[in-house]
């Protein structure tokens, strides 16, 4: 401020000096305080609300990485209580399950063609059928284990 203070005054006519911080800055000491201290804290709003919205697009991004790898056809291993239409249990159905997306949302289709949406709680952790599933990702590969015992291993993603 010095530096300008003085550059203002030169270019002015006036002499060095005759100028005080508080006269050309019309803010007393408490005033500049405060305004630098309201400043402070809206640049950390800012920054907050920045930061929200940053988490949010990595968030989406990390479902959207989920959802990607989900889609595919599956074959189920029926779980000890089989599957619908007399599905005998620990047997591998003829028809495949899939799972689609409409660029929105996930759609599971089971081996019965029975659908659901799928809801992605993380990487590892979906929801289908009224029930939790976890995920487990090998390259490629994708393994669903659902809590009702039934086992869905990706065979081919489209």
């Amino acid at each position: 401020m010095n530096g300008l203070v003085g550059k203002i005054v030169d270019v002015g006519g006036a002499g060095k000096g005759s100028l005080t911080r508080e006269e050309f800055e019309g803010l007393s000491r408490e005033a500049t305080g405060s305004a630098l201290e309201s400043d402070r804290g809206c640049r950390e709003r800012v920054f907050d609300k920045m930061f929200d919205k940053i988490t949010i697009v990595i968030q989406r991004g990390s479902n959207d990485t989920a959802s990607e790898k989900l889609v595919g056809y599956y074959q189920v291993l029926l779980g000890p209580r089989g599957g619908c239409n007399g599905g005998v249990p620990n047997s591998y159905p003829r028809q495949l399950a899939r799972i689609v997306s409409d660029g929105n949302s996930l759609t599971a289709y089971n081996e019965c063609g029975m659908t659901t949406t799928v809801s992605i709680a993380d990487d590892k952790t979906i929801y289908f059928f009224g029930e939790r599933g976890e995920v487990s990702y090998n390259g490629d590969s994708v393994l669903i284990k659902a809590d009702d015992g039934n086992a869905w291993q990706k065979v081919r993603s489209r």
